[in-house]
């Protein structure tokens, strides 16, 4: 979900458990990396808050209601 995370995560093939030990060990063993990875990690989480998803859903739903409707018999 890049688009969620965005620089802030470490992103494996879902298929690879090769692939997500070594990302795991490689933050475990790299504090420094752990550490920015992490303050990525709260200055993205900052953009999630209530009141943003409130007016994200408040303008698909006006998305929504505007969108033409087509009935098929």
């Amino acid at each position: 979900m890049a688009e969620v995370w965005g620089n802030a995560a470490r992103y494996v093939d879902p298929n690879s458990a090769d692939e997500l030990r070594d990302a795991i060990e490689n933050l475990i063993d790299d504090e420094f990396c752990r550490n920015i990875m992490a303050c990525r990690a709260v200055k993205r989480s900052h953009g999630y808050t209530a009141d943003q998803m409130a007016q994200d859903y408040s303008y698909l739903y006006g998305q929504l209601i505007q969108a033409p409707v087509s009935v098929s018999k």
